[in-house]
This record gives C-alpha cells, structure tokens and sequence, in this order.
C-alpha cells in the first residue's frame, strides 16, 4: 500500500513442489519515499458569511511539510479569521493568508478559514439609528403663531375673521 513506511525491507521467496521447499530466495527491497498529498476544499456561503474549509490528507508514506495559501483582498482581511495560525503576506491585489502544516503518513487536518460580515452591519445599523435619534432630539421644534382679526362684520350678525400664521 502507498502508507507503508519507507526503508529497506527483507523478503524471502519459497519455491514449493508437492509441498517440499525445492529453492529459496533471499533479497532486500526498497520501499521509498512517498509524499502524496491530497486536496479538498468546501465553501459555504450565507448572506453576510462565508466558510471555507480546506482539508490536506497525506496519503503518502512520509511525513511531509505542506504550505496553504489563501487569497484576501485588503477589505476581506478586517473580517477574515482562522481556527489555523496563519501568517498574512502583503501581495498587489490584498494579502495572502499562509498556512504551514506538518502531516504524517496517513495524517489529515482542516483549515477553517471564515470571513464574517456581520460585525460590520451591525455596526452600520447602530450608527444609522443612533444618526436617527440624534436628529429627532435635535431637530429645531416648530413654532407656529398665529394672528387673527376682524375683517368685516354683516348686518345678519356674521362676522367675517381673517387668521395668519406664521
């Protein structure tokens, strides 16, 4: 199998006729190193989140380093944490997060990388209620005044009234 540890194994060969040894063979092999790493990434999307989760499987016989790279943009990297230490490396277009692991033979690990928004729209709606009240306790209040008088009065008792409000 590909997971067997590298190094030198015997082996010895028997030829068998009706059950009698008739020759033998004695010999060395060499099993060698195998680093295969295998690669599987899943991404969830919600509204304002997103999960990535990137899992490295060394299939191979031998302990092997393996770097992960992902790519944020400046913006991204405000909202953007790991389960995984990470290293931040400044690029043209944002940041490329690194991930340095160490799998053994037949080792698997994950990388969940999250980039959540939800900080920031909270915050967004409590500065816009927090404006709304602010100008609603600051408003200058409106003030009405009001003159009225007497315009002409009808020989029927009707008196004709004229108001002005300012």
């Amino acid at each position: 199998p590909s997971s067997t540890a590298y190094g030198e194994y015997s082996l010895i060969i028997n030829l068998y006729r009706e059950q009698k040894v008739k020759g033998q063979l004695k010999t060395t092999i060499k099993v060698l190193e195998n680093p295969n790493i295998k690669e599987e990434r899943t991404i969830k999307s919600s509204l304002f989140s997103k999960v990535i989760k990137i899992t490295k499987t060394n299939i191979g016989n031998v302990e092997y380093p393996v770097a992960v790279a992902y790519y944020v943009t400046n913006f991204q990297k405000l909202f953007t944490y790991s389960d995984t230490k990470k290293t931040a490396v400044k690029t043209i277009d944002g940041y490329s997060l690194k991930f340095d692991l160490s799998l053994r033979a037949s080792e698997s690990k994950t990388i969940t990388i999250t980039t959540d928004y939800k900080p920031l729209i909270i915050v967004i709606i409590l500065i816009i209620i927090l404006i709304c009240l602010i100008f609603y306790y600051l408003r200058p209040a409106i003030r009405i005044t009001k003159k009225s008088f007497k315009h002409k009065k009808e020989k029927d008792g009707l008196v004709e009234i004229k108001t002005m409000l300012h």
